[in-house]
């Protein structure tokens, strides 16, 4: 009992004290007597409150009848902690034992006692009774009363989650270890915990910090939440806080709370590290925990810094790197402190570290001029320092290296203890290798260094030193100047600078200046460099008084500059001293051009070099580029003579002589030209004859007088006619004309000098030198010439086209500015023209085709290009070649490979159409047996067949193929030669939509000719996917309204979709037909799109068309002879096209669908070819279809899906095959598993997310749910509800028992999305992994489409208590088909058993427990019995009881299979080990409560249909024979009368027949057998078939006219026998059997039912056939 104190007075609680303990009884009834509480009233309520529900005495734990309770019954309650607590406690108990004593002072009374009370001033108090139910505190009641153990463990990061455990003999325990402590209490007296807030406190010691818990709930024995459990961290308290439903639980019973609980803390470092051997008092139990001894060394703060390497250069020029290291402790002291520093790349350039040695040695305290370390700091002078020579893993600290450094070594600073907040730093250099510094950077040099405190690692820092030696050139290139010699130079300037954020000057910086390379080669031999042309000087600029002294060549024996001078190779190397950070250097220097390079031809002359600047080349590594820069100069043209070939003449022309003027002609006898005397005044140039003039010198400023100027005609299809005119001007052109034409003008408008004229009439050359015609003054011909002369065709009867021309060229020695003289090997220009023969053949290339079916290796791994030669015209020459060339100056590059050669056609095409027009394929072409192949070999290099009509033959590197003519061909009126050839793209063309141009040229070489004429190039587009193809655009997912998901996006997007047209959830892929693509198609072409098996197509949409086509487009109109054909669907779709930016038009795209074939036809017109690229005469077509395949839907497998087209063209040839892939998986069922949460496992299944229609005609899905063992369903938890989190009701739910485990079956509405949560119960120990494995699936489909396999969980409880003292075994009878029905009247028997090993079976225990309990009776609610909750009736722990059914509720089959059931218990805080023989020998362990809760499941009867079809013969008929058809069948209610027309069926039975298959419907869902289940015991029945209308058929001999027109008879084997469910809940099936019947005419023996059979005459005699029904149905 407690007091509430009126006053705050010691002096009262005293008091009270004392009153409590020593007044009589008498005075306490008095008092109670005061408050109006009678003595009797008193003694009933106590001994009301004294007995348990069972009249039993309550006691402690494992207390019997006649027993006295234990005296540790009573615990005092209280705020006790510390040391005190322990006094307090005995102190509370002696008192509460002398209470006890009392025979007539019950615990009731002894809480009604009255508190007398006054204060020190004399006022009288009020008096007051408080019950102890009614007292309160709001402080905590202490817990460490009443601790009986302690057990504790610690971990690291290290150990991760592998625990250990702390014993008396445990050391080492790292100070920063996570600690678990875990604490059982027994005997808190539960109105105690209520009076102080309901709640328990645990203090901890001062040692641990920040506490925490892992799960915050208390649970009873059953896994019930009765607390919280918390951690307060600035309080360092746990508290454990139980429910008031909790503590007044059996308020009789319960008197105390047994229980434990779990928490984690930390250490506290200071103390450990101050005293590593802690001891901890909890409750009576000392705790020793000895720590590691060094936590400060491992623990403590030590901070680490370096500063980056800084770049010094003494005196003397040596190079160093300096460095700070600074290290510093935290808030505590840290031991042996040690720093290593090493170098970890480019270390080899670092020559040592300066004034360290690998003996131990005083750091300095001050900078000197030896540069060796010292220490800055308050503590300067006190380290040490050494080198040694290797840092390992097993020696991060290496010892002193002695005499035997390995350079650069290792250096250790032995900095020793440090103080709190203390801060030490080394200065130190290592000195540099020479050739890291003057040339190039070599590289960063890293550094790290490490703090260890002892030998415990701590911060580890690294810094990069770089050098910047950056370096940049210019150069110009000055303009071209004349001199007298002919020739000229050309100055350059050079300039070179080095970054002023170098980090050292650059040495021996050469600049390396190069003609070759970037010169056309022909030039070099005219150029050379002025060696007394170099200038230096400092600074940017060209500066006299800067001008520098240029230095030595730092390779000895050379200049400087060095220059490399020879017809190949023009380039010089000039070295710069010294390049200072900032400094810049300018150099200047010349070239000298000779004049005769312009001897090389009519030709712009650009001089070109480049110069480089390289670092220091006399070093090791270096001679390493900076940068380099080019210059170009370019030197006037020099024209040396130009051709001009005009229109040729249309008719005959005469052109006179010039009156006055010298003729010469040509004496081949002296080899000369003579003056002739007896020249024409004028001479006729014949019609078709070709004017040619040329320009020789036209600048006049080179003297030719003695060059020879030779004209020569290509072959003999031209000839000279008349005479040659040779204009003679002394001055030139001052200005250089843009072409020929205005070079022949001006000159015409120049004066002329001179003119002479030459006979060369049917000449094929001609040759002069202007001293020749008399055209020089003496030896001296300066100036330019204007040549005039005319060829006309020769020989052209035998060709009919060839290519002729002619050439000019200018040699001989020649003399330029300057009297230097040069010799020109033949500057040469010419002309070419196609002349037209008199022969009758045409040819014209063309491209077919691009197949863009690549081979996997080979040739044709890029795919083919086709090409078609046609050729008519009447004969065709033996001899005759053409060459098939593909282009390689334009589009892109395609080759000839070895079997290019398809082959040579002679034939006609139909209606006028051309051959790439009619031929869609090579395949369609040699399928033509019209077309006559020609013979030739088939291979590049094949031996030639006997009698072969062609050849053909290719070089190796694929640049042409040449057909050559075996045997003169004549072709026919109207007859074509086709040659037809593939080649091979160079490049791959990748993805969907790539395309290339490719280009190729045709040339023909008659056999009366000798060389090659071009006739005609033509081009093909290339497509990766060919002209028409399909792609797959993208997979969305539809879930209703406007919830759209993206699954994958190739090409497509939702907005892209015509959504109205969209109604039903599902899965659905959008894909695209292009056509026309390479825009080679015109006219008609029809496309069949081959839908796959398992999509539905629902719009065919004509999607996007090429901009060029918009008012002029394909159109997709209706197909006549598609539009009555039932087989086809017509689709119609009429919407905007995509991307449409010209207004909203509205396109018309109609399809036809063939469900049974699955092809969508289409019929596009009006194509049209075109366009520069591709996709510019093109059309698109968007198809959109919904996943319908099960497999998919219901197993959840993933397909492959290939959809294909086949285009054709107006003449039904196929022009092109394309197909796209698509790869579906769904999951309409995923399940996922939640966290443990009070030893329940739960579960989440999204079932069927979409909403959508999985099996079309059915209304309910069967779902099934697979568990194994341990675990088990709870099905008082299963919950399933709607996409909006509304619980649907009414779902059908089953339990089957499997081998392994249990199966939970659902049914459950189709067309919803449903979300199902259940929790598992865990009938395993906590914190032990248990394996979950866990399959859900759609009844009769692949179980693997959603699981849960080999996942491994565990649970613990952070806290537990307890109240209950034995354990109950609850039994729940359940409905198996409908687990939601609660069944009363299910009556069992449970027995203690044991394991009989002779007989190796449970044995039932003599005089062991033995009770027999029904379901729902008295006291139970509805479905339950509850074992050990009875009057007289206690079950024990950890024993096997035998559970059995004796009766089953009514109209259920009894279960006579026994169960063996044991509820588990720690003893001594391990569970008994012969818990797992038990449960190998069938028994079923409960290892989370006092209660086990076992759900048992009665089922009814089933009830078997066996259906017999049979013909008028009464033959069975099976299989295909069947016909197809729904028969259903009524499940009734017995009636004597017979009659059933007015009563309704209990349940319906579906037989369906389609295509020979059967399946069954139990009252609208799909199962597997057909049965009536669910069927009552003991009852009668009637099974009978319905006719059309519904209607029971109650006699058996009934004819049945069907929905078809079929008719049969109804047979029943038994009559109208009523059927009874036995015992068991079985029955002898049903058999009905459906005989086909026919009706004979009367007197005629004729059926006049003829569509129910097939009839045929045979012998004049009229017989019955088979019926059709019959002979192609048949039942599975």
């Amino acid at each position: 009992m407690r007091f509430i104190r009126k006053r705050k007075n010691w002096l009262l609680l005293a008091l009270a004290v004392f009153l409590v303990i020593k007044l009589p009884q008498p005075y306490l009834k008095i008092l109670a007597e005061n408050e109006g509480i009678s003595q009797e009233e008193e003694t009933s309520q106590s001994e009301e409150n004294r007995q348990n529900k069972d009249g039993d005495p309550i006691g402690g734990e494992g207390t019997e009848d006649g027993e006295t309770p234990d005296s540790d019954a009573a615990v005092p309650g209280g705020d006790k902690s510390g040391e005190n607590a322990s006094d307090a406690t005995a102190s509370d108990k002696a008192e509460a034992d002398a209470s006890a004593g009392d025979a007539t002072a019950t615990e009731e009374e002894k809480s009604d006692v009255t508190e007398l009370a006054g204060d020190s001033s004399g006022e009288q108090n009020e008096i007051a009774v408080v019950s102890q139910a009614e007292e309160t505190t709001a402080e905590p009641l202490d817990v460490t009363p009443y601790i009986t153990k302690v057990q504790v463990w610690y971990r690291t990061e290290k150990s991760g989650d592998n625990w250990v455990e702390v014993g008396a003999d445990t050391t080492g325990i790292p100070a920063d270890a996570e600690l678990k402590f875990t604490i059982s209490y027994k005997k808190a007296d539960a109105k105690e915990v209520e009076a102080h807030s309901r709640t328990l406190q645990y203090k901890l010691p001062d040692l641990l910090i920040e506490p925490h818990v892992e799960l915050s709930v208390i649970q009873d024995a059953n896994g019930n939440k009765i607390g919280t459990i918390t951690a307060d961290t600035s309080a360092k308290t746990i508290q454990m806080s139980f429910t008031d439903e909790f503590l007044k639980r059996e308020e009789a019973e319960v008197k105390t709370i047994d229980g434990s609980f779990s928490f984690y803390a930390g250490a506290d470092r200071d103390k450990v590290r101050k005293n590593p051997n802690q001891q901890l008092i909890i409750g009576d139990a000392t705790i020793k925990l000895q720590f590691e001894t060094e936590s400060d060394a491992r623990l403590g703060t030590l901070n680490l810094t370096k500063t980056a390497g800084q770049f010094i250069t003494d005196e003397a020029g040596v190079s160093y790197l300096e460095y700070t290291l600074t290290v510093s402790t935290g808030d505590t002291a840290m031991p042996e402190i040690k720093v290593t520093d090493h170098f970890t790349a480019n270390a080899g350039y670092i020559e040592k570290y300066v004034g360290v040695t690998g003996t131990e040695s005083a750091a300095g305290t001050n900078q000197d001029s030896s540069a060796a370390p010292y220490e800055v700091g308050s503590q300067a002078g006190t380290g040490k320092l050494y080198l040694g020579n290797t840092i390992t893993e097993a020696a991060p600290i290496p010892e002193q290296a002695g005499a035997s450094v390995t350079s650069p070594g290792v250096l250790v600073w032995n900095v020793g203890d440090m103080k709190a907040q203390e801060s030490r730093s080394l200065v130190y250099r290592v000195q540099l290798k020479p050739e890291y510094t003057g040339a190039q950077s070599r590289g960063a040099i890293t550094n790290a260094a490490a703090s260890f405190a002892r030998s415990y690692p701590h911060q580890t820092v690294s810094t990069n030193f770089e050098p910047h030696t950056n370096v940049e050139i210019k150069k110009t290139g000055g303009k071209y100047t004349l001199n007298e010699s002919g020739g000229g130079t050309i100055t350059y300037q050079v300039t070179v600078s080095a970054d002023e954020t170098n980090t050292y000057p650059l040495k021996n910086v050469k600049i390396n200046d190069a003609l070759k390379d970037i010169t056309d080669i022909r030039y070099l031999p005219y150029l050379h460099y002025a060696v007394g042309s170099f200038q230096l000087y400092q600074g940017s600029k060209v500066d006299e008084s800067k001008r520098q002294n240029i230095g030595q060549n730092p390779h000895k024996d050379q200049s400087n500059p060095i220059i490399y001078d020879s017809h190949t190779e023009k380039r010089f190397d000039f070295y710069i001293d010294t390049l200072n950070p900032g400094e810049t250097m300018t150099l200047t220097y010349q070239v000298e051009v000779s004049g005769d390079i312009f001897a090389l031809g009519n030709e712009t002359i650009r001089i070109k070099n480049r110069a480089a600047a390289y670092s220091d080349d006399t070093v090791t590594g270096g001679n390493q580029s900076f940068s380099f820069a080019n210059a170009e100069t370019t030197l006037d043209k020099k024209v040396w003579d130009r051709k001009l070939q005009s229109e040729k003449t249309e008719e005959e022309k005469d052109v006179p002589l010039s009156e006055g003027t010298a003729v010469y002609r040509y004496q081949n006898a002296s080899d000369s030209w003579v003056e002739a005397t007896d020249a024409a005044a004028s001479f006729k140039v014949p019609a078709g004859s070709f004017p040619y003039q040329v320009v020789v010198n036209e600048a006049a400023d080179w003297d030719v007088a003695s060059a020879v100027l030779t004209d020569t005609l290509k072959n003999e299809y031209l000839a000279y006619t008349g005479y040659l005119r040779v204009d003679y001007y002394e001055s030139g052109l001052s200005e250089q004309p843009t072409s020929d034409a205005q070079a022949v003008e001006l000159l015409k408008k120049t004066t002329v000098t001179k003119t002479v004229w030459a006979d060369i009439d049917e000449m094929s050359t001609f040759s002069f030198s202007p001293k020749e015609l008399g055209l020089a003054d003496g030896d001296v011909c300066k100036g330019a010439f204007l040549l005039t002369y005319y060829a006309k065709p020769n020989q052209v009867s035998n060709v009919s086209q060839v290519t002729t021309g002619n050439a000019f060229t200018v040699k001989g020695k020649v003399v330029g500015p300057g009297g230097i003289q040069v010799t020109l090997a033949g500057v040469q220009v010419s002309t070419s023209t196609v002349l037209q023969g008199e022969k009758n053949l045409n040819l014209v290339k063309s491209g077919w085709y691009f197949d863009h079916n690549k081979e996997s290796s080979g040739d044709w791994e890029h795919g083919r290009l086709y090409w078609v030669i046609d050729i008519t015209g009447t004969e065709i020459s033996a001899g005759t070649q053409i060459k098939d060339v593909p282009s390689t100056d334009v589009g892109s590059l395609h080759q000839v490979r070895g079997t290019s050669m398809v082959g040579l056609y002679i034939g006609t095409t139909p209606d006028g159409k051309s051959f790439t027009d009619y031929y869609g394929s090579v395949r369609e072409l040699e399928a033509d047996k019209k077309m006559k192949k020609l013979s030739g070999n088939d291979k590049n290099g094949e031996i030639l067949p006997a009698d072969a009509d062609y050849a053909w033959s290719a070089p190796a590197d694929g640049t042409s193929a040449t057909i050559e003519i075996k045997k003169t061909l004549t072709l026919q009126e109207g007859e074509h030669l086709y040659m037809v050839l593939q080649t091979r793209p160079t490049y791959n063309l990748n993805g969907t939509r790539a395309w290339r141009n490719y280009y190729n040229e045709l040339w023909f070489r008659e056999s009366s000719t000798s060389e090659f004429m071009k006739v005609n190039r033509t081009v093909l587009r290339g497509t990766s996917a060919g002209t028409n193809f399909k792609e797959m655009a993208g997979v969305y997912e539809y879930s209703g309204g406007s919830d759209w998901k993206v699954i994958s996006n190739e090409k497509g997007n939702i907005s892209q979709l015509l959504q109205d047209e969209i109604t039903e959830p599902g899965t659905y892929v959008e894909w695209r037909i292009k056509i026309n693509y390479a825009g080679d198609l015109e006219g008609t072409v029809h496309v069949e799109d081959q839908i796959p098996e398992g999509l539905t197509p629902v719009y065919a949409r004509y999607f996007w068309i090429a901009k060029g086509l918009f008012d002029n487009p394909p159109v997709v109109p209706e197909i006549g002879e598609y539009k009555d054909n039932q087989s086809w669907e017509k689709l119609e779709t009429t919407a905007l096209i995509d991307g449409n930016d010209r207004g909203n038009v509205k396109r018309t795209c109609i399809s036809y669908f063939n469900s049974e074939t699955g092809q969508l036809q289409f019929r596009v017109e009006n194509l049209q070819k075109g366009g520069e690229s591709a996709d510019q005469r093109s059309l698109e077509i968007q198809v959109l279809t919904r996943v319908s395949d099960p497999e998919i839907l219901l197993n959840g497998k993933e397909k492959e899906f290939v959809n294909a087209i086949t285009v054709k063209n107006d003449s039904d040839k196929v022009i092109s095959n394309s197909s796209a892939t698509v790869t579906v998986t769904k999951k309409t069922i995923s399940k996922k598993m939640g966290s443990v949460n009070n030893s329940k496992l739960p579960f989440t299944l999204q079932v069927n997310s979409l909403g959508e229609d999985l099996v079309k005609g059915e209304d309910t899905l069967t779902l099934v749910d697979e568990m194994k063992d341990p675990l088990q369903f709870d099905t008082e938890s299963l919950k399933v509800t709607d996409k909006d989190g509304n619980q649907i009701s009414n779902i059908l739910s089953r339990i089957e028992d499997t081998e392994d485990g249990q199966k939970l079956i659902l049914t459950i509405p189709d067309g919803q999305a449903l979300t199902i949560t259940y929790d598992a119960i865990l009938n395993s120990p906590p914190d032990q992994d248990i394996s979950v494995n866990n399959a859900a699936y759609w009844w009769g489909q692949s179980s693997d489409i959603a699981q849960i396999k080999d996942a491994t969980v565990r649970y613990t409880v952070s806290s537990t208590a307890e109240t209950t003292t034995y354990p109950v075994l609850q039994v729940k009878k359940v409905d198996k088909d409908n687990t939601a029905a609660a069944l009363n009247g299910a009556k069992f028997r449970l027995e203690q058993v044991a394991w009989n090993t002779d007989e190796k079976c449970w044995k039932k225990v003599e005089n062991g427990t033995d009770i027999v309990g029904t379901t729902g009776s008295t006291g139970n609610p509805a479905g339950i019995f509850s074992f050990g909750n009875t009057d007289g009736t206690r079950l024990q722990y950890n024993t096997v009881y035998r559970l059995t059914e004796e009766e089953a509720p009514e109209g259920y089959v009894l279960d006579k299979t026994p169960q063996y059931y044991v509820i588990a218990k720690k003893v001594d805080d391990n569970f008994p080990p012969e818990l797992v023989k038990w449960r190998e020998w069938g028994a079923k362990i409960s290892y989370s409560g006092t209660t086990y809760y076992v759900t048992a499941y009665n089922e009814k009867g089933r009830l078997g249909l066996e259906k017999t079809f049979q013909n008028v013969n009464g033959e069975t008929v099976t299989g295909s024979g069947l016909p197809d058809g729904s028969y259903r069948f009524g499940l009734y209610p017995y009636q004597e009368s017979g009659s059933y027309d007015s009563t309704a069926a209990l349940q319906l039975l579906e037989v369906i027949c389609q295509n020979g298959n059967v399946t069954y419907k139990l009252n609208g869902s799909s199962t597997e057998k057909p049965e009536f289940t669910q069927v009552p015991v003991g009852a009668q029945y009637r099974v009978l078939e319905l006719d059309s209308n519904g209607k029971p058929i109650t006699s058996t001999g009934t004819v049945v006219t069907m929905a078809n027109g079929l008719k049969y008879r109804v047979e029943y084997k038994s009559g109208a026998d009523a059927v009874t469910i036995s015992e068991d809940g079985t029955a002898e099936s049903v058999k009905i059997t459906n005989r086909q019947y026919a009706d004979m005419e009367p007197g005629t023996g004729i059926f006049t039912e003829s569509n129910l059979i097939y009839g045929s005459l045979l012998g004049g005699i009229v017989i019955v056939g088979i019926l059709f029904w019959i002979s192609r149905r048949r039942r599975r």
